[in-house]
């Protein structure tokens, strides 16, 4: 018996991939965009009725037929079961979200977690490696105008501005703190690339012209807590700055000395190291002794199950080129030396559950 197929499915059928699919999103409990029985109702049929364009290639009946869709706002694929007599179409979205939390559980458990992580990737794996390249030759999930601030995106909440998966589990994990005592307060969210830009130009222009620092002094006294613009996680709609709102604080409140033991911000460190993982939400910028990069920024948390796959999608871009391609206050500035040591220090050097 095959260790990963459901007994009845022979490894190299050419059915085999979209079959694996078909059981891996079975397996992962995923609700189809919709599903159909191909006796009742052809694909391209039942596409067009939802008003689908056929893009890509995917296995099915025996043969590779050209049934990939593509809806306004996700890539999808098709999983299909001639076994089961069944067709279902999941989005990329859905694999991605559902592959990243099962990798987060994998890293806080044990090798039950571990087994259970290596079967069902395992399924994918054969299901997508069966494929053409050509189906995976575009970015399918999110622009390089999203990941770097450059076009709006949904967002939920008010006050809250969030991605509609991070939105919801960002209330529930607010309510739970509520009952404990601590207020879950937004000081930060969502960022666009102006609004980084103009973040960076004042903290530029406050260094150089008013405290006289020399461009690059000015530079590295930025990049202590604040992103190049087109970098910042605040792009992406997953990242947020909290702090409790039942504490009243004199001044700045995003100061890592305020989250110390005796300090306003103590109980809310306490309460978010216990649990904020529980609701997927991880420290970006620990204190882990070693780290370099951005300092310690007890405050900023990201929700894994989305910013794991983005990070993935834009460390895949020359990040260099486009640094090198912005015109702002200070770019004139960035050597590929500096570059580099700002991917890898800043942009990679974190914690190492959101990597």
């Amino acid at each position: 018996m095959h260790p990963i197929l459901p007994h009845h499915i022979k490894p190299g059928h050419s059915d085999t991939p979209g079959t694996c699919l078909f059981f891996f999103c079975r397996m992962l409990n995923l609700p189809p965009l919709f599903h159909f029985c191909p006796t009742t109702v052809s694909m391209p049929q039942r596409a067009a009725q939802i008003g689908l364009k056929a893009i890509g290639i995917i296995p099915i009946a025996g043969s590779l037929r050209f049934f990939s869709y593509l809806p306004p706002s996700f890539y999808t694929i098709i999983a299909s079961s001639n076994v089961m007599n069944s067709v279902a179409i999941y989005s990329w979205h859905q694999i991605w979200v559902s592959l990243s939390r099962l990798r987060t559980r994998l890293k806080q458990n044990g090798s039950m977690e571990r087994r259970a992580f290596i079967k069902k990737s395992g399924v994918a794996g054969l299901a997508l490696a069966a494929l053409p390249n050509l189906a995976f030759s575009k970015d399918f999930e999110y622009s390089i105008l999203e990941l770097m601030g450059k076009t709006d995106i949904k967002l939920y909440g008010k006050g809250i501005n969030l991605r509609k998966e991070a939105h919801d589990a960002f209330v529930e994990m607010k309510k739970a703190a509520y009952g404990d005592g601590i207020d879950l307060k937004v000081v930060s969210s969502y960022r666009s690339f102006e609004r980084q830009r103009s973040i960076w130009e004042r903290k530029f222009l406050k260094y150089t012209d008013d405290g006289n620092m020399a461009p690059l002094k000015a530079i590295d006294k930025i990049i202590e807590y604040s992103t190049i613009p087109g970098t910042s996680r605040h792009h992406w709609g997953t990242d947020i700055d909290i702090v409790d709102g039942n504490r009243k604080v004199e001044g700045d409140m995003l100061v890592p000395s305020k989250f110390g033991e005796g300090e306003p911000y103590a109980d809310f460190k306490k309460w978010m190291d216990e649990n904020a993982k529980d609701f997927d939400f991880h420290l970006v910028y620990t204190d882990t002794p070693g780290r370099r990069g951005f300092k310690y920024e007890p405050w900023h948390y990201s929700y894994a199950p989305l910013s794991v796959p983005m990070l993935t999608e834009f460390r895949r871009k020359n990040i260099m080129q486009l640094l090198k391609n912005e015109d702002f206050y200070g770019t004139e500035h960035f050597t590929e030396g500096f570059l580099t040591n700002y991917i890898q220090d800043n942009i990679l050097d974190i914690n190492t559950e959101l990597l």
